[in-house]
Parts: structure tokens; C-alpha cells; sequence
């Protein structure tokens, strides 16, 4: 398509250029990881909050394996 008039030429850089910083404005680039903004008492409160479950969480599984186990190992010994 030929150029009109009014539009201007983008070098080959500066297209590089505008593309990368649409990306990063859009969010589609490579993550920057940045953890200063959560340590805000609100978000702090929730982190606390989701290591307390996740800990209950993972207590329960291995309380759970082991009462399987337990039973398992209770029905072969009465086989045997």
C-alpha cells in the first residue's frame, strides 16, 4: 500500500522500540517480579492467611495417608 502524505516512516529501531514498550505496558512481556508491593498490612494478612491453610491443608493429606496406611497394614496383618 503506498504511503500517503500525512503518515510518517517508522525506522525498523524505533518500531523495535514502540513494541517493546507496548509489551510492557500491556503486560505480555517477560514478568518483573517485584514482591515490595505485597508487604502492604492488608495483603500481608492474606499471605499469613494462605500459608495457614496450605499448612492444613497439607496436615490433613498426611494425616490421611497415614490413617490408609495404618488400615492397610491392620487388614494384612489379620490375613496373614
Amino acid at each position: 500500500m503506498p504511503l500517503v502524505g500525512f503518515e510518517p516512516t517508522i525506522s525498523v529501531a524505533e518500531g523495535l522500540q514502540t513494541y517493546a514498550l507496548d509489551r510492557a505496558v500491556i503486560g505480555t512481556g517477560e514478568p518483573q517480579y517485584c514482591f515490595l508491593h505485597l508487604m502492604t498490612p492488608n495483603n500481608l494478612y492474606y499471605i499469613i492467611l494462605y500459608y495457614i491453610i496450605l499448612y492444613y491443608i497439607i496436615l490433613y493429606y498426611i494425616i490421611l495417608y497415614y490413617t490408609i496406611l495404618y488400615y492397610i497394614i491392620l487388614y494384612y496383618i489379620n490375613i496373614v
